[in-house]
């Protein structure tokens, strides 16, 4: 029998073996081919460079029909270097594939926040829609455009954004989310000030934030960036949230106590801070003491992560709870007072670690210093 002999369902499953350098011989070869092999030549784009961006989105553009089988698009630009001249052309011709993608399930898209605003302020509303998509992941930022791109995301359950740009500051109003948008949205990465827009009635399970760029006018000591306003929206998430990492200047116990009254579901927690290396005031044993004891009032907590030092529960029969009260043993108190000194910037200078430490040492919650 002759290969072009088969049924059409048998030749799309084949070509979706072969390579996308032969997909464009097979597609030559035969007419009666070449629509299924374009389908699989156009269901993964990945594009690094202007150049590579033009000439594929040119034939996007001549062929518009070709944009309904992309699935995955990926456009990845070195944001440290300047676009070209002659290639700037790539702006209005993404913007013109994007409106047309309306069959994508990821997107990864990484511009120069210039060239963001371009594109997403020219999508079209009432033309421009993604059903399909489920992830995507962006180094822009949340301003109106990306609002109004992320209200035709219904299916999105994964995002990623950029850091606050200074324009997000400067424009004038900055577009809400509507109550609707992102309905199936379970994990989110981005700026701490986005999640104030994000969070509230999206059923987020994981979230993970890093600072945004510090005023002029203020010191990262002077800042609480997870804020009592920062954990009332996570605590407003319509899905229990049992992972959360954040990326900040500062940790204070108030913003530990808060955690855990915000967020009583977690299951792995992780804050990593530079607030050893920007504060006069180095946490110290009491400190670490009354962290324990916040952490330890969450009853689904498994592993946290705190400034410097690793925590989990161990588990005690009702009759040893009841006998001995929670403490830190000697060798977990060695251990801080080494963190206080600034010893710990390496694991392995650490004078105890946590295979050194054994578990009848000591009774309550176990302290893991890194």
């Amino acid at each position: 029998m002759a290969p072009f002999a088969l049924p059409l369902d048998v030749l799309d499953a084949v070509c979706a073996f072969v390579a996308n350098v032969d997909l464009i011989a097979v597609a030559a070869a035969s007419s009666l081919v070449h629509p299924l092999a374009l389908r699989h030549l156009y269901r993964f784009i990945e594009l690094a460079t202007p150049e590579q961006a033009v000439d594929c989105l040119r034939s996007l553009d001549d062929h518009p029909h070709l944009a309904r089988y992309v699935r995955v698009f990926s456009l990845r630009l070195d944001t440290r270097k300047a676009v070209n001249e002659r290639y700037a052309s790539f702006r209005p011709l993404l913007k013109d594939a994007l409106s047309r993608m309306d069959g994508l399930v990821e997107l990864d898209l990484v511009v120069a926040p210039a060239d963001g605003t371009v594109i997403f302020k020219g999508l079209d509303p009432l033309e421009a829609s993604y059903p399909r998509l489920s992830r995507f992941s962006t180094n822009l930022s949340l301003d109106s455009a990306m609002c109004a791109f992320l209200e035709r995301t219904p299916a999105l359950k994964d995002l990623q954004l950029g850091e606050e740009s200074p324009s997000l500051v400067q424009e004038s109003p900055v577009k809400r989310l509507s109550t609707s948008a992102l309905p199936n949205l379970a994990s989110f990465m981005g700026s701490i000030p986005s999640v104030l827009e994000i969070a509230p009635g999206r059923p987020l399970e994981s979230v993970h934030l890093f600072s945004s760029t510090p005023s002029s006018s203020s010191s990262p000591s002077e800042e609480e960036e997870l804020s009592p306003e920062v954990l009332s929206a996570l605590a407003q998430s319509s899905g229990p949230i049992t992972v959360f990492g954040a990326l900040t200047r500062s940790l204070s116990l108030d913003t530990v106590r808060g955690l855990t009254e915000s967020l009583p579901h977690l299951h792995h927690l992780r804050i990593m801070t530079m607030y050893h290396a920007q504060t006069a005031h180095h946490p110290d044993e009491a400190f670490y003491t009354q962290v324990v004891r916040a952490l330890s009032t969450m009853p689904h907590l498994l592993t946290a992560e705190l400034a410097g030092f690793r925590w989990a529960p161990r588990k005690k029969t009702e009759s040893h709870r009841m006998a001995q009260p929670a403490s830190i043993p000697d060798t977990a108190t060695a251990n801080v007072n080494a963190v206080t000194a600034g010893a710990l910037n390496d694991a392995d200078d650490t004078s105890e670690t946590a295979s050194d430490v054994h578990p009848d040492d000591f009774d309550g919650d176990m302290l893991y210093f890194s």
